[in-house]
């Protein structure tokens, strides 16, 4: 009997659910439209813009102490001593290379390259020195020199 209770219960509990979603489903279909009154007409309403507020100022404070560490965020600033300023080196002038062509095959080591430097021009295989210029590598399109202990890479003009 007390299994008996429980569906019935249920039974009940599903039609009543079921029938209200028909009511509704009912409702919005077949329902009744609201009157037309003064407040529902979208032409009788009146447009009234709002006028702006006045923006209040605000500042922000900054904290020295941190709120969850209590430490201070910012340190207090020590004087510093002036450094010596070290006046740097005189750079030397650099060398005027320009790089004409080669002649010779690129598989053969027997390669020569013009180059003309400070408006001289020299022919130079790899590994030859000239007027503080040495030739370390080269192809038909560039040059790699070594000029005052620094490599520079120079294309064909």
């Amino acid at each position: 009997m007390k299994n008996k209770l429980k569906t019935y219960f249920l039974l009940f509990v599903v039609l009543v659910i079921w029938g209200l979603i028909g009511y509704n489903i009912y409702a919005s279909l077949y329902g009744n439209p609201t009157p037309k009154t003064a407040e529902n007409d979208v032409l009788s309403m009146t447009y009234k813009p709002r006028t702006p507020e006045k923006q209040k100022s605000f500042s922000i404070n900054r904290h020295e102490r941190d709120p969850f560490l209590g430490t201070m965020s910012v340190k207090p600033k020590k004087n510093r001593v002036a450094k010596k300023q070290v006046k740097p080196k005189p750079e030397t002038p650099a060398v005027n290379i320009t790089y004409s062509g080669m002649v010779g095959n690129n598989d053969k080591k027997e390669r020569i390259f013009f180059l003309s430097i400070n408006g001289t021009q020299h022919l130079m295989k790899i590994n030859d020195e000239m007027s503080g210029v040495k030739l370390i590598s080269g192809d038909e399109v560039k040059i790699i020199v070594l000029e005052n202990k620094k490599r520079r890479t120079i294309e064909r003009s």
